[in-house]
């Protein structure tokens, strides 16, 4: 079972007076190479059941397993999980800060420990081909210069270049137009299809 939580529950604010229970006794198989679909309301612990799957948040209560291992045991391991467990926030564009589009997809792969200036550019040139983005029409760009949907493209390319198992996608069509909603869409489901990437999409 690639992901597999057992009787996971969070609390914010745990023995404050603000205490909210956003998950309550969870638990979930995903296999590996399926399409899983999230669906609640705003509000309801969607992004936080997402942030469980790759150690970004503690369970209150429960464990979390990725590929097998426990990953809050040795927390030495959530480096490795991350090479896993790929995540994209609503609104991915938020979080590109590079100067130039091949900085920003190099960015994770260099954080990972790839130094060799060749390996990183047939990194960045495969994750771009798998967004269907040219090369070299946009690796000098500015990222912050391109469309709404060339930006959320980036950011998916960014989780690419770091090969892992699963792409998580939180919200994203949000704020598209229907155009770009309907070519990111496919594209997911290209990487699904195409590239046998176990996707976990979700959406109110």
């Amino acid at each position: 079972m690639l992901i597999n939580l057992k009787n996971v529950s969070y609390t914010y604010n745990l023995n404050m007076p603000f205490e909210t229970d956003a998950l309550k006794s969870i638990n979930l198989k995903i296999k590996r190479g399926e399409f899983v679909g999230i669906i609640g309301h705003t509000g309801c612990g969607k992004t936080t059941l997402l942030q469980m799957f790759n150690g970004l948040l503690e369970p209150t209560e429960g464990k979390v397993f990725i590929d097998g291992v426990d990953i809050h045991q040795n927390k030495a391991k959530l480096k490795e999980i991350r090479k896993i467990v790929g995540l994209t926030f609503q609104y991915p564009e938020n979080q590109l800060f590079e100067e130039t589009v091949f900085k920003e997809i190099a960015f994770g792969p260099k954080n990972t420990g790839i130094k060799d200036i060749n390996q990183l550019e047939g990194r960045v040139r495969k994750a771009m081909k798998m967004v269907e983005m040219d090369y070299s029409m946009y690796k000098d760009k500015s990222p912050f210069s391109l469309s709404g949907g060339e930006m959320r493209r980036v950011a998916i390319a960014s989780i690419l270049a770091i090969e892992p198992d699963v792409i998580i996608l939180d919200e994203p069509t949000a704020s598209l137009d229907p155009q770009n909603r309907k070519k990111l869409l496919k594209l997911i489901k290209d990487l699904h299809i195409s590239f046998q990437k176990t996707i976990i999409l979700v959406s109110h």
